[in-house]
């Protein structure tokens, strides 16, 4: 896949940039790369804005996936292009950029380009714009868009309750924002459905990137009698794992399939796709449905799941448990279950994030 500069002068040299192609760094911090660049008869031009490398093998990657597989889909229907923002202080003109080139949906993969988004679209109202992680919006032309990570936490809850030995479970999540206070909710409302008597502790550690403190949390955790903890804290929960192997108990990461992270220590791994989100949100756009809103994708559209250890996963949960998890999947997909009702019937108000 060729690389390209994506200038931040003129319309002039932007389009040069773009036809010319050099694999370097623009004074935005930003570099850019066709996903597919097939030119006329489009029906909507897609780009996607993503802050860090799309191989970093998890978040942008799936970012990149998302919009690769809507091309893969639609073919010469529409047009997609991508390009990474490493300086926040670019996302306005890098969005800019795209209006220009006449791209009319423009996604941010992140609540941090919200901001950018908004101020770019009240110039722009013929254009859509999309953050994905995000369930903010603004009319007409701003949508947010979330892979749901609720039903996500609810089948990692039922999961943790099952293999619990000691009746007492955790979830450590990165900072306070509903797209994680969510999923902590949802495990612990999960975990309270299987068995009311179980322990839940929901922690914060306002950090996506400190392992050692994620570490720390756990190590807390576990020295409280914890043997299965739920890790929502991205980077950081590398220090989950390593807590858990080293005391000998188990965890569920989540957000991919990272089974391999601790291979005698994790159950399973809670899925929640946000590429498939953005795919979704595109098929969305591309039956002309679009609207300046709230969307949430989980389980019934594929975005959400889990995958299982199975080694780990068959030692720790007998028959019965792993009914009982396929059985809460299986609600979730076939929309049995509403989320934030499960979380009311289920978590109780002194475990529950605020």
């Amino acid at each position: 896949m060729k690389k390209r500069i994506f200038s931040i002068l003129i319309a002039a040299v932007m389009v040069a940039a773009l036809v010319a192609g050099c694999g370097a760094k623009s004074d935005s911090g930003s570099s850019s790369g066709d996903s597919s660049s097939d030119g006329g008869g489009a029906t909507h031009k897609f780009a996607l804005v993503v802050q860090g490398p799309v191989n970093d093998g998890s978040w942008n990657t799936g970012a990149y996936n998302g919009i690769n597989a809507l091309k893969e889909e639609y073919g010469d229907a529409i047009e997609t292009d991508y390009t990474e923002a490493s300086d926040s202080s670019a996302f306005e003109e890098v969005f800019r950029n795209y209006v220009t080139l006449g791209y009319d949906v423009i996604i941010g993969h992140g609540a941090q380009f919200l901001e950018a988004a908004k101020i770019v679209a009240a110039d722009n109202p013929e254009v859509m714009f999309v953050v994905n992680s995000n369930l903010e919006y603004m009319e007409p032309n701003v949508a947010g868009v979330n892979p749901d990570g609720t039903e996500m936490g609810i089948i990692c809850g039922v999961a943790a309750a099952e293999a619990s030995k000691t009746g007492k479970v955790g979830a450590i999540g990165g900072s306070y924002s509903p797209t994680t206070t969510g999923p902590l909710n949802g495990f612990a409302a999960g975990a309270y459905s299987v068995n009311p008597d179980i322990e839940v502790t929901l922690s914060i550690i306002d950090t996506w990137e400190d392992a050692a403190k994620a570490k720390e949390q756990a190590i807390a955790m576990i020295d409280a009698g914890v043997d299965v903890i739920m890790s929502d804290c991205d980077a950081a929960g590398f220090g989950v794992y390593e807590a858990c192997t080293e005391r000998g108990v188990y965890c569920i990461p989540t957000y991919g399939d990272q089974n391999d992270v601790a291979p005698e220590n994790v159950i399973m791994s809670g899925l929640c796709d946000a590429g498939l989100a953005i795919k979704a949100m595109g098929e969305v756009i591309m039956d002309g449905k679009f609207e300046a809103k709230s969307y949430v994708f989980g389980v019934s559209e594929g975005c959400s799941g889990y995958s299982v250890n199975e080694a780990v996963y068959n030692e720790l949960i007998d028959d019965e448990g792993k009914a009982a998890i396929e059985d809460i999947n299986n609600k979730l997909a076939n929309d049995e279950i509403v989320a934030d009702d499960f979380i009311a019937e289920y978590c109780p108000d002194n475990v529950m994030l605020k």
